[in-house]
This record gives C-alpha cells, structure tokens and sequence, in this order.
C-alpha cells in the first residue's frame, strides 16, 4: 500500500499531475479501443478471405468429382482420393496443415486427405452429424470456425455440396488451421500495444 499512496500523493500534489494523469488515461483508453477495433477487422477480413478461397477450391474440386460421387465404385473412389490427394498438396504449398475430405449423400467418407484434425476420418465413417457437414448435405454452404484438441489450434470449415438435378450427391469440405491469423493478430497486437507505450511516453514528456 505504500507505493500506492506515494502515486495518490503524487497525483494529488499539483494540478500539472492531475491533467498529465487525465490525458494519458484518455489517450490510452481511446488508443486500446482502437486497437480492439483494428484487430477485429484484421481477423474478419483475414476469415473472409480465407472462406473465399477455400469455397472456390471446394467447388473446384466438386466440378471434377461430381460423376465419381454418382457411380459408387471402386474405381470412382480411387479417382476421387487421387483428386483430394493432389488438390491438397497443391493447397499446401499456400496454406500449411490444409484438410480434404469427400462424403457421399448419406454423408459417408469416401477420401480424406489424410491430414489435419479430420485425418481420423476412415473410409465408410459417417460424418453427418458435422455441423458443416450437414448443412452442406441441406444444400447449403457450411462454414464454421471450432478447435481441434488434436493440433491444439483453431480451425476453419468450408462444406461445399455437390448438387445434381434434384438432390445433393456428396459434400467437399475443406479444412485449413487459422495459426497464420492468429500469428499475425498477435504481431499486431504487439505493434499494436509498443505504439500505445510509445505515445504515452511521448504524452508524458510533453
């Protein structure tokens, strides 16, 4: 308590202290509200990039599959595994760690790429009950943002269905884990958080 009351005294002592204290409390608070401001939009816009590209890798994907998911064959499976298998090391050699998997239209998986949090997905699993996954199979996009316990990072799901006349014939989801945002939000954050120090030192010597 001491050091406490020694700063009460202080700012106390003169009006020169009270304002100094004022302004650089003010200055503070609007700077870290800006801050919060700013790293929300980064991560929006960084999500809603990210939700793009993988959608138009997803759909890309579905364009080359769409007659195997209707045949349910063997040789259909392999021809769908090999285009997850080459879609996914394409994708990574932009975006590190990316998941692939295609399901049928009861929601079975028929290839995964066998990477990411969703490399325990077998051949015959039904993932269904998927959030994305299941609102891909209503015929809309899936997207949604959860942990992995098993890469002990967040990641982002874009579910893509397959349509053919009539009904869903499987679903593309793509996977990719959100390290480089959040690496980036939290070099921003400290870019950030040195501008504010820097501006109250600034404040408090003028």
């Amino acid at each position: 308590m001491g050091l406490l009351t020694k700063i009460y005294q202080w700012v106390f002592r003169s009006l020169a202290n009270q304002l100094l204290v004022t302004y650089i409390s003010v200055i503070t608070i609007a700077l870290l509200a800006v801050t919060i401001f700013a790293l929300v939009v980064i991560k929006s816009e960084s999500i809603n990039d990210l939700h793009n590209a993988l959608e138009v890798e997803a759909v890309g994907i579905g364009l080359e599959v769409d007659n195997d998911l209707a045949l349910d064959s063997e040789k259909s499976r392999s021809r769908i595994k090999a285009a997850v298998d080459r879609h996914a090391n394409k994708l990574d050699a932009k975006i590190h760690g990316v998941s692939i998997t295609v399901v049928n239209d009861d929601g079975h998986v028929l290839a995964d790429s066998g990477s990411g949090p969703m490399a325990a997905n077998v051949h015959g699993e039904n993932i269904s009950n998927q959030s994305e996954i299941n609102d891909a199979l209503a015929g809309v996009v899936g997207i949604y943002e959860r942990p992995s316990s098993q890469t002990n990072s967040n990641w982002l799901f874009v579910a893509v269905p397959v349509r053919a006349p009539g009904h869903t014939t499987g679903v593309i989801r793509v996977g990719v884990p959100l390290t480089d945002v959040d690496r980036r939000l939290r070099i921003d954050l400290f870019g950030f958080l040195g501008f504010i120090i820097a501006t109250g030192v600034v404040t408090g010597l003028i």
